[in-house]
Order: C-alpha cells, then structure tokens, then sequence
C-alpha cells in the first residue's frame, strides 16, 4: 500500500481542488455568502431578511465578502476552507480508527471515506454543515476516549466540540441526543464505580455542551432578534420540515440510493461492518471491553441517526456527511477480516470513480454569466430579486423571502394560517421591501423559486437574452 497510497491521494487532492474552481455554484453556497454579506453590511438576520439556521456562519464569513469582490473568488476562496475542515474531519477519523482499531492500516478506511464524491462534494460546499461535522467527530473522538479512559477532561472537551457543533447548526441536537442515548445505554451495561465515572463524565459533557448555545443565543439575544431567530429556526423548521406539505419533498431512498451508486464498497463495507460489530458486542455484552464500549456508542450513533434522515421530508445529500464517517469507521471490521487483495483495488477504484464525477461534473459558466451580467448592469443603491444559485451576493434583495420565495412564503401562509404564534409582519415586510424598492433584475429557475406573489409582479417585467433573467420595464406597475 505504501506504493500507491500517496500517488492516489495527491492526485485525487488536485482534482478537488479543480472541482473547488470551476464547478457549479449550490444553491446554499450562494444562499449563506449572500447572508454573510448582509451582514457584513449591517442587516439584521430573520428581521431584515429571512433565514433558517443559526447565524454563526455568517459572521465568520462576513469579513471575506469585504476582501473578494466577485462571486466565483468569494466561493472559491471559501471552498479553499471548507477543504480544510475536511482534511481536520479525515484526520479526525484516522485517530478514530487508530483508537478502535490500532493493528490496522488506518489509510485504507480514509481513502475509502475521502473517494466518496457525496462527502468530498458536500464537505466543499460552503454552508454550515463542513463546521458543523468537524466539531462533531472532533466531539465524538473525545468521548469515546472518555469511555476508554475514563478521562473528565475527554468529557469536557467532548461536551464543548458537540456544544460548538449545535451552535454552527442546530441539526446536532440530533447527534448529541444519541451520545446521550449511547451513554444511557453504557450505564445500564457497566457495574459499580465504572457506571459512576460514566455517569459524572455524561454529565460533565451535557453541561458543557451548553456553554458555546448558551453564548450564541446571548449574542443573538444582546442584539435583539431572539424571538425572530428562534421563531425561524425552531418553530417554522418543525413545521417546514416535519409537517408541511411541499412539492419539493422527496424520499431519502433517493439519496441513499446516489451515494450507494457512487461509492458501493464504502456502503458494503460500512454495513457489513457494523452488523459484525453488532454481532460481537451482543456475545459480549456482559464483559465489554472499554474497546468494546466505545464500538457500541458509535454503532448507537450511526443506528440511529438514520431515522433522522428518513422522517426529515428534505433528506439532502449534505445530511449525509455524518453517517458516512461512521460507515467509514466500522468498515474497519471489514478490512481486519478480508485479507484479499481485491480490496485495495476496489477503494482505488473507488477514488477512480470520484475523479471522474468531480470531472464530469457541471461546470459554473453558467451561473458566472447571471452573477457578473447583474453586477455589471447594477449599482449598490439598486435591489435584485435573484434567488440562488445564480444571485449576485453583492447586491441587496427586494423581498423579505428572497430565496425559495413562493415555496418559504407560500408555506408561511399555511403556517399562519394553523398556529396563533405568526404575526404576519413577514409578509407585510416583503410587500413594502419591494414596492420602496422594486428589483432591476428577477430570475426564476423554478415556479417555487420565484418571488411571493410572483403572478401580481410579473407584467411589470420582460425577458432579457439571458435565459430565465427578467428586467423591469414598467417601474410604476412593479411598485
């Protein structure tokens, strides 16, 4: 293996860094630079404009949308970083493995994990999911070395990665929730002063868990929007994401079912892998090893995590880059048992696969050719209704409900239409953002992407020789 391990990783790391250049801008890369903008220009989140996740993000990248100041070097420069998270992710699990499985050669399990195009494609994105999975497996790391060690500081440091996670994105909540679950299942499994130690270090980690939520929300709080956030994160997403009925819903068998096709042997192995850890850790379970242990709390983890990904009605690729970490690891027990040579083939084949996706891959000419139109034919004074992918991030909205703005605002209709919580002030605002300031350019990709009340707007605006690309004609109508 030491042969081909470093040409294979250099080679598929330039790729990735081509890829990083020149393919398509995601709809939420330009969703949350456009956000960070704002806020770099003074906005106020979920006030000013809507959001659903926590604004953490933002705020850390606010200061580089004042360095580039085109759309293609702002998300390249950003993707530069996310890669970076990925790389502290994959050593993150190499240790892992070294923990778990030290008589193993923990390259083959990192290579298998970093060919999968779903985690490299959806580690890259800039959105708060890279941030928040790195302080996740960080996190998670630190407490299977508690329960191996029994070390409080693993449980500090545990308490404070997974607290650092929730605060990137509230979608942690989940994983911490099954670190607890696992945790409670240790104590059930442990005897005498092990299941106390257990017990103060699981306590230890909830309580500093809290700390890094407790200050974002007095951030948040400090500048008075704590009830718009809360109102927009919490109660909204239960209602968008659980309960409501869209037609952009979709199956997660879908994506399983990408991935799957993408990387089979990370799939098969992962699988395989955890019935066989499954497996011993029953025959076991009245003598667990402290090994043993941290293998249950992990398989607890990855088990069920995957209810979360099958009753969420948007179970997007992006969600997918927890589990397949996991999948990664107890493919180990895979790779301890198969001594065939066929297997080192099969994950360089894999990263074979990966580069040619990331090659074939679409490109973002297109979007460039919206973005750098509109800033060419726009000042900073002028508004744009433009929902990702293709908005210019540098130039202010003309409606509350600027991304996704007829399926969000059509949805918060229905919203306000069951719960006694809604104000209606949303709707109002958009109305007046739009008529104090109706937009130079509209586009509109999809029917659930145009602007709310579209068909009202609509006659004050032409088509410009750019596919999808409207541009006012009658001021007085868009008003």
């Amino acid at each position: 293996m030491k042969r081909w391990w470093l040409p294979v990783a250099a080679a598929l790391a330039v790729l990735v860094i081509r890829h990083a250049w020149s393919s398509q801008f995601n709809h939420d890369e330009i969703e949350h630079l456009h956000a960070a903008w704002l806020v770099g220009q003074g906005r106020v989140p979920f006030s000013d404009f809507l959001e659903q996740h926590h604004p953490t993000l933002w705020y850390l990248l606010a200061p580089a949308t004042r360095v580039f100041h085109t759309v293609h070097a702002l998300i390249f420069a950003a993707r530069l970083a996310d890669l970076g998270l990925l790389a502290a992710l994959l050593a993150t699990v190499a240790r892992m493995v070294r923990r778990g499985y030290p008589s193993l050669d923990r390259r083959l399990p990192i290579l298998l994990l970093a060919s999968s195009f779903m985690m490299v494609r959806n580690s890259m994105e800039v959105r708060p999911d890279p941030l928040m999975n790195t302080f996740i497996f960080l996190g998670l790391h630190a407490w299977i070395g508690f329960v191996q060690e029994g070390r409080f500081r693993r449980a500090l440091a545990a308490g404070l990665f997974l607290g650092a996670a929730i605060a990137v994105l509230q979608k942690a909540l989940v994983v911490l929730a099954l670190v607890g679950a696992a945790t409670l299942l240790l104590l059930i499994l442990r005897r005498g002063t092990k299941r106390l130690r257990l017990f103060l270090g699981g306590a230890l980690m909830l309580l500093c868990a809290v700390i890094p939520v407790a200050a974002l929300f007095g951030f948040i709080a400090e500048r008075g929007y704590f009830r718009d956030f809360w109102f927009w994160n919490y109660q909204f997403n239960r209602f968008f994401y659980l309960q409501a009925h869209l037609t952009r819903h979709f199956s997660v068998f879908v994506t399983i079912g990408i991935s799957v096709a993408e990387n089979p042997v990370l799939w098969i192995a992962g699988a395989v892998g955890m019935a066989l850890c499954a497996r011993e850790q029953w025959r076991q379970r009245r003598a667990l090893t402290s090994d043993g242990e941290a293998r249950l709390a992990l398989l607890v983890i990855a088990l069920g995590y995957l209810p979360f990904l099958v009753i969420n009605r948007f179970p997007l690729e992006q969600y997918f880059i927890v589990l397949l970490p996991l999948l990664a690891v107890f493919s180990c027990e895979v790779f301890l048992r198969v001594t065939s040579p066929w297997l080192p083939r099969a994950v360089v084949f894999m990263s074979v696969i990966c580069a040619v996706i990331s090659l074939a891959y679409p490109a973002s000419g297109p979007q460039r050719e919206v973005t750098d139109y509109v800033l060419a034919q726009t000042t900073p004074a002028q508004t744009v209704f433009i929902p990702p992918a293709y908005n210019p991030v540098f130039r202010k909205h003309a409606g509350y409900f600027w991304y996704n703005g007829a399926l969000i605002g059509d949805a918060y209709d229905v919203y306000c239409q069951t719960h006694v919580d809604c104000s209606g002030r949303e709707r109002q605002l958009d109305l007046s953002l739009w008529k104090s300031h109706p937009p130079e350019f509209v586009y509109v990709e999809y029917p659930e992407y145009a602007p709310y009340r579209w068909s009202d707007r609509e006659s004050a605006y032409r088509l410009t020789d750019i596919p999808l690309l409207w541009r006012v004609t009658n001021r007085n109508r868009a008003e």
